[in-house]
C-alpha cells in the first residue's frame, strides 16, 4: 500500500519521543516546519527507523553487520550526491521555478540563456560547399525574359491558364441566374 507522505519533526530525525534513561544524545537539529520534504527524505527517514529497530532488536550478527554496511554505502552515495541534510532548508529557487524565471532581470535570463548554449552546437542545417558551374535553376534565373518567352514550357502554361478562364467563364453563364441590370 501507499505510505502516507505526513511526518512529524520526531519522526524526520528519527527520535522517540521517550528519554533513552542516561544515554543523553545531542539535541537533534528542529526540522525546518516550512520545508517541503522530498521521496528522498522519506526514503532517509525509513532507513533511519529501519536502523533504530535493528540496533535494538540485535538479532543475526552476520545480516546486521552486511545491512549497517550497505547503509554505510548508501550514506557515502547521498554525501556524493550532494543531497541535503536533515533540517537544512529547501533552495526557494527549486520551489519558484518558472515565477522566479518570470521576476529575474533581463540580464539574469540572457546569462542562463547563454550558459545553456555552451554546450549544444548551432541549430540549422549545415549548408554545402558547391562545387562546379551554375545550377539550371540559377541560369534560368538570369536568361533573357524576351528568349524565355517562346520556351515551350511558358506557351503550355499560358494555354493552360487561357484554357482554365475560358472554362470559368462557360460555367459561370451556365449558373447565371437573375437580372443583367
Amino acid at each position: 500500500g501507499s505510505e502516507s507522505k505526513e511526518c512529524t519533526a520526531q519522526e524526520a530525525t528519527g527520535t522517540s519521543g521517550k528519554d533513552e534513561g542516561a544515554q543523553q544524545a545531542p539535541a537533534p537539529r528542529p526540522l525546518d516546519v516550512t520545508r517541503i520534504l522530498t521521496p528522498k527524505d522519506f526514503e532517509r527517514i525509513k532507513r533511519l527507523r529501519q536502523l533504530q529497530a535493528e540496533q535494538a532488536g540485535g538479532g543475526n550478527k552476520r545480516t546486521a553487520k552486511r545491512k549497517a554496511e550497505m547503509a554505510e554505502a548508501e550514506a557515502d552515495e547521498e554525501a556524493r550526491a550532494g543531497l541535503a541534510l536533515e533540517g537544512e532548508a529547501v533552495d526557494p529557487m527549486d520551489i519558484k521555478g518558472v515565477v522566479a524565471r518570470k521576476a529575474a532581470s533581463r540580464e539574469e535570463k540572457l546569462a542562463s540563456t547563454l550558459a545553456g548554449r555552451e554546450d549544444r552546437p548551432k541549430f540549422g542545417r549545415r549548408k554545402k560547399v558547391k562545387t562546379g558551374g551554375s545550377t539550371n535553376k540559377e541560369k534560368k534565373k538570369s536568361q533573357p525574359f524576351m528568349m524565355a518567352r517562346k520556351s515551350s514550357g511558358v506557351k503550355r502554361k499560358v494555354k493552360r491558364r487561357d484554357e482554365n478562364k475560358r472554362k470559368k467563364q462557360r460555367t459561370q453563364k451556365k449558373q447565371f441566374r437573375g437580372k443583367v441590370r
